[in-house]
């Protein structure tokens, strides 16, 4: 019997000590008003001596009664009391709100950090929350000085910006920069000097080139500068430019039109014409089809013909051979090309017609050539009008018989006059 009460009174307390642990786990777990939710650095990888920016959201969970205050949050190595950044008084937090805190830091020395973001929380009761969040940033040394040049959309014969970018990728300052802009444009004060440019940190020079023409032109850029130890460096930087006329951006884009169109045959259809680029900008890959529908279907390859490439105002001629039925009274062909790098497919629908009719079509109206009192008529319709004719031996010669005895008369009259003298 008392062994049983022994084992009991095991039992219960083991139970009273569980119910305890609960207990504080779950005051813990009320007190927990606040969490840090993640931190995010700018830069993977900031050289030495370079800022950037570590952002950090902190929480005030949906399950709080209260709003939070963030009063504090700094930066600090796990290692020692040495902060890196700080901000304090933040500002509030509602329940189930986030707030994103920036910190700008840079680190000085090569290697990985081992860092920790600090929270510090103040709820409306009262209550203060220590909030850590781990953070690892790696600083790497950049190999050199470099030099970059950017310009937007330059343009034939007008000034264009043109921005020079010197970056110290160096873990000391450099001195005595001298950058010299040259090339195929003409560059407004192409000599550049500044004292020094700090490590980490980019300095941009603007210029104004103007380019003559259009085409691909070449700038240069070339810095000299003197490192930490007094060594002299160069580097440099040659970029190629598309640059373009200003009339060329209001241009239409190509586009195939067929012209000319002629139909001849019956049963099979030969169609001959020109395809015409009647754009502003080059075509390519022009390839003609004609389309299958229930009366009119391809005659093989020829069928198909392709015209590839047409220049802007240009056309070149094609010819396509289809089988039609009694009941056709069109031909649908389809036409696919390039259009700056676009593909673009068009369907043309040419009517048929007897052979003489694409003739008259295609030669268009007979020009009037008749006179006054026979508007309208032409070539052909004066050849059908009957014509006077000399009947006889002399009838071609009837046009010289009144000028013949005319001079005839006037001889004999000065002979006269002569004679009587």
């Amino acid at each position: 019997m008392r062994r049983t009460r022994v084992v009991s009174l095991a039992l219960l307390l083991a139970v009273v000590v569980n119910a305890g642990v609960a207990s504080v786990g779950l005051t813990s777990a009320e007190q927990a008003k606040a969490s840090i939710s993640g931190a995010y650095v700018s830069t993977e990888n900031p050289s030495p001596g370079q800022q950037f920016t570590v952002t950090t959201n902190v929480t005030n969970v949906a399950t709080s009664s209260d709003s939070i205050t963030l009063t504090d949050m700094y930066v600090r190595s796990v290692s020692g009391t040495e902060e890196h950044a700080r901000v304090e008084d933040v500002g509030s937090i509602s329940p189930g709100n986030t707030l994103s805190v920036p910190l700008s830091l840079s680190l000085s020395d090569v290697g990985t950090h081992n860092l920790r973001v600090h929270a510090v929380v103040r709820s409306d009761s009262g209550d203060t929350q220590h909030l850590k969040y781990p953070l690892l940033i790696t600083v790497t040394k950049r190999s050199s000085v470099m030099v970059s040049v950017q310009a937007s959309e330059p343009t034939a014969n007008t000034d264009t910006p043109v921005n020079v970018t010197v970056a110290n990728g160096d873990s000391n300052a450099i001195s005595t920069v001298r950058l010299q802009l040259s090339g195929n444009g003409s560059v407004v004060d192409p000599e550049r000097v500044t004292g020094s440019i700090d490590p980490g940190v980019d300095r941009t020079f603007r210029y104004n080139v103007t380019f003559e023409e259009a085409g691909p032109k070449t700038l240069n850029a070339t810095a000299t500068y003197t490192t930490n130890d007094g060594s002299p460096k160069t580097v440099s930087d040659e970029t190629v430019f598309s640059v373009v006329n200003e009339s060329d951006e209001d241009q239409l884009e190509g586009r195939i039109q067929l012209v000319g169109v002629e139909t001849s045959g019956d049963g099979i259809v030969t169609i001959q014409g020109d395809a015409a680029n009647v754009g502003g900008t080059n075509v390519k890959s022009v390839l003609l089809r004609v389309e299958d529908t229930a009366s009119v279907s391809p005659m093989g390859a020829s069928g198909e013909y392709f015209v590839g490439a047409v220049n802007d105002s240009k056309f070149d001629t094609f010819e396509l051979i289809t089988r039609t039925k009694s009941d056709a009274t069109e031909v649908p062909i389809r036409v696919r090309y390039l259009v700056d790098g676009e593909r673009r497919t068009d369907t043309v629908t040419v009517n048929l017609s007897s052979t003489s009719a694409g003739a008259r079509a295609a030669a268009g109206p007979a020009p009037n050539m008749g006179g006054p009192n026979q508007a309208g008529a032409g070539p052909s319709d004066r050849r059908s009008q009957p014509q006077p004719r000399s009947g006889g031996a002399l009838g071609g010669l009837g046009g010289l018989v009144l000028p013949l005895v005319a001079v005839v008369a006037l001889g004999g009259g000065a002979y006269v006059l002569w004679k009587r003298r």
